[in-house]
């Protein structure tokens, strides 16, 4: 009877644990099945929200194209959005809305495309990492936004603003962008503490009033692009910002500014373009070891006063055409002032004397101006997960260390790779007339080969028209006809990418170009070239600028050798012209343009072996950083 009774005691028990563990499993599945419907379902969220409510996301990757159109705050928790890589991701058309605490990434690769666009006003972006997108963030025909704390990288543009207004940016980093911010159309617009490195360029705008840069630092950006680009614009402020280590530091067409208060070091070309400026003032700056000129000024008018011009490579001060500039109360790195040679004890200049005002001048350096505050003292640089696992895996499968591993060499098979020999692959795209033609690209392969360097020139396509307008339409060519608008274009980090054409506004005769985030392209602007070369053919000019600046794609810049870009070396008996004779090199302006290939630093005194320089990885895994 003992037994039995048990026996029904046993069956209840384990009935009652067998009944608690289906609910549990109940339970979890239910949890999943909610988890599940969130990752599913945020569009459905928004539509059942009511104005002002605050949606909750959990963990996870939601694969959605959202709208929000009502007032309301989308928070997440370690939450991905992910757009597939088609068209936009998140479209904002209502007011007073929130995001934050969210990565968002993926957007399609067309023009319109973003990973937020925003078409109305009083909306916040916060907390969120914003990256692998064709833009960032657009804000159009909108006003007073904030976007606050956000990391953007891997852009083609991090933040586009076009016809918008009174939107704040700030404590923001910018990283691997073509574009880190540009504004089009657009006013009264702020950028405060801001961190914006290793950019194609920095800030570019065109159009614009009233913008004010402050207490933000723009450094480490192309050498061919710079920190802040400004064209055909009023009131532009710039003030307590370091400004470090860019092509050009600060480039100024038809602007009208005021600079103040701001250090600019190690910048490369110009420390300060200024073409055709007006009502102008920059004061109380530190402009300091310029690799060139500190600053070059062409038919402006403007205030340049109470500033330390300190070790620039080159001139202190160039002027040309019927620039008029107050030079008064400035420190030329001598009491005796400045020289009026390259090579006497102040900063030099070449300028008209009687239309710029030099003296009286400053017999020691200025004290208590520029910036306040040091760049690594405030902002730490944001790694980016993604460029070191990928730098990692090509280095770790790539038989012959020329930046391609062996498996994107199987995607060039059908164009004669080796995975036993280094391979450059470059993509090339001309306007007009501007075709390489076979014989010099022959020529140009068989500098490599003696390098044992297998060089692939793929002539792809004449483009419809004959000039490029700007840099964001040079931006656009990259999409459209590289990329072909598809941000996983299996030709990225394995081709580079080559445009030659007649004209080209805003850039250089031949420079390298960001139009994602690295620096895998360059541009060759032809007609400009055989004006300043007018004996030579311009078969040869085509493809020695196109060694020049193939060159830069693989780590050659001025940042490793003084002789590289140095445009007082072509000045016939200069001590430059002198200095850098042995280095025989297409990257010394002396030998332009019938000298086609590197140096290898074999040549005696101030040569500088190019070719043992070579960084194959460098198009793919672009640093601008101040070698140590």
């Amino acid at each position: 009877m003992k037994g039995k009774l048990i026996a029904k005691i046993l069956i209840i028990i384990l009935t009652i644990i067998l009944m608690i563990e289906i609910l549990d499993d109940y339970n979890i599945s239910k949890e999943e099945e909610k988890i599940k419907i969130d990752i599913l379902n945020i569009q459905d969220k928004i539509n059942k929200a009511k104005e002002k409510d605050t949606i909750y996301l959990s963990e996870g990757v939601f694969f959605e194209n959202i709208t929000i159109d009502k007032e309301i705050t989308i928070i997440g928790n370690n939450t991905i959005l992910d757009g597939g890589f088609s068209g936009t991701i998140v479209f904002i058309n209502a007011d007073n809305v929130k995001v934050q605490n969210i990565i968002i990434r993926n957007s399609g690769g067309y023009k319109e495309d973003s990973a937020i666009r925003i078409h109305s006003k009083n909306n916040e972006i916060k907390n969120c990492n914003i990256y692998n997108n064709r833009n960032g963030l657009t804000l159009f025909n909108s006003k007073n936004n904030k976007i606050n704390n956000c990391f953007f990288h891997t852009n083609g543009q991090a933040i586009f603003c076009r016809s918008s207004e009174e939107n704040n940016i700030s404590y923001s980093q910018f990283r691997n962008n073509g574009f880190g911010i540009f504004l089009k159309n657009s006013k009264d617009n702020d950028v405060f503490n801001s961190y914006i490195y290793n950019n194609g360029l920095g800030f570019y705008q065109k159009n614009c009033e009233n913008t004010k840069i402050y207490d933000s630092a723009i450094c480490d950006n192309n050498q061919d692009g710079g920190g802040i680009w400004s064209f055909h614009s009023k009131n532009l402020f710039v003030k307590n910002s370091n400004i470090n280590h860019n092509g050009a530091g600060i480039k100024l067409e038809n602007t009208i500014a005021d600079i103040s208060y701001s250090n600019f070091y190690f910048n490369m070309f110009n420390t300060l373009r200024l073409i055709n400026l007006k009502d102008t003032n920059i004061s109380n700056c530190n402009i300091k070891n310029s690799y060139r000129n500190a600053v070059y000024a062409e038919d402006s008018n403007f205030n340049f006063k109470n500033n330390n011009i300190i070790d620039s490579g080159l001139y202190g001060f160039e002027s040309k055409g019927k620039t008029k500039a107050n030079l008064k109360n400035n420190y030329w790195n001598s009491f005796l002032g400045p020289s009026i040679s390259l090579y006497g004890r102040g900063e030099a200049i070449s300028l008209k004397p009687l239309k710029n005002k030099i003296f009286p001048w400053k017999i020691k350096e200025i004290e208590n101006i520029g910036c306040s505050w040091d760049v690594n003292e405030r902002f730490q640089k944001k790694e980016i997960k993604s460029i070191e696992s990928k730098k990692n895996e090509v280095r770790d499968q790539d038989n012959d260390y020329d930046g391609l591993s062996n498996k994107e060499e199987i995607f060039t098979d059908k164009y004669g790779s080796d995975p036993y020999n280094k391979d450059i692959f470059i993509e090339v795209d001309w306007t007009g007339g501007n075709k390489p033609s076979n014989d010099y690209i022959k020529i140009a392969e068989d500098i490599f080969k003696e390098k044992e360097i297998n060089l692939h020139i793929i002539l792809d396509e004449e483009l419809p028209f004959n000039d490029i307008s700007s840099a964001e339409e040079f931006l656009d060519i990259y999409w459209d006809y590289f990329l072909e608008n598809d941000i996983n274009n299996p030709k990225k980090g394995i081709f580079r990418y080559a445009v030659a054409a007649d004209n080209i506004e805003e850039l250089y005769s031949g420079f390298v170009f960001m139009g994602l985030d690295s620096l895998d392209c360059f541009g060759m602007y032809i007609e400009n070239d055989l004006k300043n070369q007018r004996n030579y053919d311009k078969s040869q000019i085509i493809i020695r600028t196109f060694i020049h600046e193939l060159g830069h794609t693989m780590g050659l810049l001025i940042d490793d050798f003084k002789g590289i870009d140095n445009i007082i070396t072509s000045k016939l008996f200069s001590k430059e012209w002198f200095s850098y004779r042995n280095y025989k090199s297409c990257l010394n302006y002396r030998y332009l343009p019938n000298h086609l290939s590197y140096s290898d630093g074999s040549h005696g005194k101030n040569d500088f072996d190019d070719w043992g320089n070579l960084d194959f990885y460098f198009f793919k895994n672009t640093d601008f950083t101040i070698p140590e």
